[in-house]
């Protein structure tokens, strides 16, 4: 199972959100994932830009939320920011208040673009290519969404026509559904103690075991510059070798009962 954290990027400085990067990209855990209210999405996309440079391995990935916005622009956003970032980006697309009715439409237009080839969409709301009058300049009969995306399975939905869509579900402490990648995101009180570390264990092997999740989201209550590197060390050096390790090697409980005087994770019953 995949592990990666969840940070509200509207919410911190951008010093402190590269800061919190560098600790996940240092730590080997496996995304960063980028969520903001869905009036400031522009936020997410802002902040996956800013980290292009500022991390190497981690993956990047953010919500993004569908409304007022053409498809299209949203598709060239995330092209960029998966060439920015070499193939690290996510998104995952979700339907803005009030717009839950031309969701469906407006992710599928981006799931045709990201395949990087020339396509038509003919949708109730959406006309793509839109061949205005004022567009004589451009009569083409299809479009292409440039640059090329990287990789072109970099999109996941968070709405229940997601398997409809063909793109994988991203669910939301709930239940994973449809064939292929399972991401799910956990809303987790505390990695602070003893107890809390064994509840979040116990809740991942669970989703891995009943629900087939592969890729696990923490969603803490706030993650910043103050608790980033506390929380961060605990995911990466505590749950994620007793979560991802079906038992842990021989001989490393008496090596980290001889060196390490915090027992969190060795009285885990793995």
């Amino acid at each position: 199972m995949k592990l990666g954290i969840a940070v509200d990027p509207s919410a911190l400085k951008r010093g402190d959100l590269a800061r919190c990067a560098q600790l996940i990209d240092d730590s080997a855990l496996d995304l960063l994932w980028l969520e903001a209210p869905s009036d400031r999405t522009a936020a997410v996309v802002a902040a996956a830009a800013s980290l292009a440079g500022t991390t190497e391995r981690v993956t990047i990935g953010g919500r993004l939320y569908l409304g007022h916005t053409h498809p299209i622009y949203t598709a060239e956003e995330c092209a960029v920011l998966d060439n920015l970032l070499g193939g690290r980006w996510i998104s995952s697309l979700a339907p803005a208040p009030g717009h839950e009715s031309s969701f469906d439409e407006a992710a599928r237009i981006i799931l045709k673009a990201a395949r990087s080839r020339p396509f038509v969409h003919r949708g109730a709301v959406w006309t793509v290519p839109a061949q205005l009058r004022a567009n004589t300049h451009a009569p083409d009969d299809a479009v292409m969404v440039t640059p090329s995306r990287v990789r072109s399975d970099g999109t996941w939905v968070q709405a229940e026509s997601a398997e409809a869509l063909g793109a994988p579900y991203l669910a939301d402490n709930s239940a994973p559904r449809g064939r292929g990648l399972r991401p799910a995101v956990f809303d987790v009180d505390s990695v602070d103690g003893h107890d809390a570390v064994v509840r979040v264990v116990e809740e991942l092997r669970a989703a891995g075991r009943d629900d087939g999740v592969d890729t696990a989201i923490l969603r803490l209550p706030a993650v910043g510059a103050s608790n980033a590197a506390f929380v961060i060390d605990k995911i990466a050096r505590r749950i994620r070798a007793a979560v991802q390790l079906p038992a842990l090697p021989a001989g490393l409980e008496q090596f980290w009962d001889r060196h390490n005087f915090d027992e969190e994770l060795v009285s885990i019953d793995v």
